[in-house]
């Protein structure tokens, strides 16, 4: 889909906030495998894992790192904080250079949440991307919902300030939307049902996606699967759900 620009003199003024929570459940045994867990979250979000990651949002929005700090804070919890810069070439072909703004940062927060009466593992991504300037960064949603592959996302896009176009008139946003969805790809929004609240004059746009369905072998850990008969899946399946439902609708069932 094609977005209208306005023909602004700076849009360094215009600030970009793009927010991802991200949630995956898995059901346990935490009784036959207390030891094993506590090493796969250490395993699942790796160093080389995460930078690689970071390496893939920032090629898509053409940006590069001044500074990265990630910090493990016990086995099951990373801050990531990443300030970047926008490349941006010269006029003269030969040459590069990297603009001097240094107001743009990326903070990725992971934890691991563990229900041991409930034998649920609840991993939490939080992204958020605060950009200064005309870069879209809503071009970065189809890659972190196919790269964590979660059971819930909720998406929050806001902007902020505004520049000055050729008629010396204030803008306050730069590319035309009116939803989040308009962004994501129908192969996602085949897989997740979609629900939008939204505040235009104010610039803020909300979207929450909750999966259509739930494939039990992609939702279990440490489980040998031709072990669980019918009855012991659609158990499982509906404790999963009851976590994804609760957490969706913000209240206990």
């Amino acid at each position: 889909m094609k977005h209208k620009k306005n023909k602004i003199y700076n849009s360094d003024n215009l600030i970009k906030n793009l927010n991802l929570y991200i949630y995956k459940i898995y059901y346990i045994n935490f009784i036959k495998n207390k030891k094993i867990i506590f090493n796969y979250f250490k395993k699942k979000y790796n160093k080389i894992k995460i930078k690689n990651i970071i390496k893939k949002i920032l090629k898509i929005i053409n940006y590069k790192i001044i500074n990265l700090y990630i910090k493990k804070n016990n086995f099951k919890k990373i801050n990531i904080i990443i300030l970047i810069k926008k490349i941006k070439k010269k006029n003269n072909k030969n040459n590069n250079i990297i603009s001097n703004i240094n107001k743009n940062y990326i903070f990725i927060n992971i934890y691991q949440e563990n229900n041991f009466k409930k034998n649920i593992i609840i991993i939490k991504i939080d992204i958020n991307i605060y950009i200064y300037g005309s870069t879209t960064v809503l071009k970065l949603i189809n890659y972190l919902i196919s790269k964590f592959k979660s059971d819930l996302i909720i998406i929050d896009y806001k902007i902020r300030g505004f520049s000055i176009n050729i008629k010396n008139k204030k803008i306050f946003i730069d590319n035309k939307i009116n939803s989040i969805q308009n962004f994501i790809s129908k192969k996602n929004k085949n897989i997740y049902d979609l629900i939008d609240i939204n505040i235009y004059n104010e610039n803020i746009f909300y979207t929450k996606m909750i999966k259509k369905k739930i494939n039990i072998n992609k939702n279990i850990l440490y489980i040998k699967k031709l072990n669980l008969n019918k009855k012991k899946k659609k158990k499982i399946i509906k404790i999963i759900w009851k976590e994804i439902k609760e957490i969706y609708y913000r209240k206990n069932y």
